[in-house]
């Protein structure tokens, strides 16, 4: 009888957390949803846009600024202040002539940008503009089954949709199953376009580097965030965290003091802002922030000081960097964008720092002023004081 009950208990609780796990992940599914048509309306953009490498080409000896897009040249400037003085575009295939053209051995020296150049440009594109096609199929399908996985249990049509992939074979595991299969597919192909794309273009249009521009900058930003979105939808179809915990992590969020919440706050703009440099550079200061948001959530003093001093030295290259840049108006729009995003995070910084002195402080005071410890507090001193215990603990 008592084994029973145990039994009876322990699929009872079973059951009652694949409940709360399902419907966790249709929240899941839905933001997947969001983000994946917001991929595939930013491929679609992209794959128009005009903006996919930029460079100095030769015309009878004289430098002129190239703007190139995955078929097509424009010749003119392409700065902030002036970015509407540009030519009428020209077809690569036009400019190539012939895929018998060679490169010559030392491209910055001509008087006029080869043909060989623009071929390549003109294969680059090519390939890419293939593989990011090729890219729409899975990314419809994805976007598909997360919006039935997501909306089951809030729109009839969704369960209907539901119930006949059901009758089809397709159950709640094989549908989990078709979604990170085509999520893996598009990841693939996007990853496979942009790479082709950075390796294939040339290094020079006849004089000076060529640089990745806008649209190669925002299908970049899609990739990253389609990464994130990705491995949040498998670490929650495989249980790969535990529901509790987040669930007890965002309580504590809700019931914390007003300098933890603004803390929190500005940790994750700081997260965003460095997400959306993406568009220009990936930029690898956004680790920092994770110390400091692990801190606020375990309150371990060893994070906080990593995240102090690491803040305090990126700080020193934050100001180099911000001095070293060229004028606003001679910048793209993707320089622009995102060294915008990059001054605002490193301003951001100060905002972080301060946050947690003060939520480092709160605790203090909380902790010397609970019954609880009232009989180990002699002698007790704020940190960093002398006598006090390490790390205020």
């Amino acid at each position: 009888m008592l084994g029973s009950r145990v039994v009876a208990d322990t699929a009872r609780s079973e059951a009652q957390r694949r409940l709360a796990a399902s419907a966790s992940l249709d929240s899941i599914a839905i933001f997947a949803s969001g983000v994946t048509l917001v991929a595939i309306c930013l491929l679609g953009i992209t794959l128009g846009g005009h903006e996919w490498a930029r460079g100095t080409a030769m015309a009878h000896g004289h430098p002129i600024t190239a703007v190139v897009s995955l078929s097509r040249v424009r010749y003119g400037s392409v700065t902030a202040a002036a970015g509407s003085e540009m030519s009428t575009p020209v077809l690569l295939h036009s400019l190539c002539g012939g895929s018998h053209a060679h490169m010559p051995p030392h491209v910055e020296m001509v008087q006029d940008t080869p043909a060989a150049v623009w071929c390549a440009l003109e294969r680059a594109g090519g390939l890419t503009k293939a593989l990011l096609w090729f890219g729409y199929l899975p990314l419809w399908l994805a976007f598909v089954f997360c919006l039935v996985l997501g909306f089951s249990n809030r729109w009839n049509w969704a369960k209907t949709a539901r119930y006949t992939l059901a009758g089809y074979g397709l159950d709640d595991s094989v549908l989990n199953l078709c979604i990170l299969s085509s999520w893996l597919l598009a990841w693939a192909l996007l990853f496979a376009g942009l790479a082709s794309y950075a390796y294939s273009v040339p290094g020079s249009l006849g004089w000076g580097h060529v640089s990745l521009e806008a649209s190669f900058g925002v299908l970049q930003l899609a990739f990253i965030v389609l990464t994130l979105t990705g491995t949040l939808l498998t670490a929650k179809m495989f249980a790969f965290w535990d529901e509790e915990s987040l669930k007890e992590a965002a309580g504590d969020l809700l019931d914390a003091s007003p300098a933890r919440k603004g803390t929190y706050a500005v940790l994750c703009a700081q997260l965003l802002l460095y997400l959306l440099c993406a568009v220009h550079a990936l930029e690898w200061q956004a680790l920092i922030c994770l110390f400091g948001l692990y801190y606020l959530d375990t309150d371990r003093i060893n994070f906080l000081v990593v995240f102090a001093t690491l803040t305090s030295i990126s700080l020193f290259f934050d100001v180099t960097r911000v001095g070293a840049m060229p004028p606003w108006g001679q910048m793209t729009g993707a320089e622009g964008f995102a060294n915008s995003c990059y001054v605002a995070a490193a301003a951001a910084k100060i905002l972080a720092l301060t946050g947690l002195a003060l939520v480092r402080r709160d605790d203090v005071q909380k902790r010397l002023t609970s019954p609880s410890s009232a009989a180990g507090t002699v002698g007790y001193s704020l940190p960093f004081q002398a006598g006090s215990p390490v790390g205020g603990q």
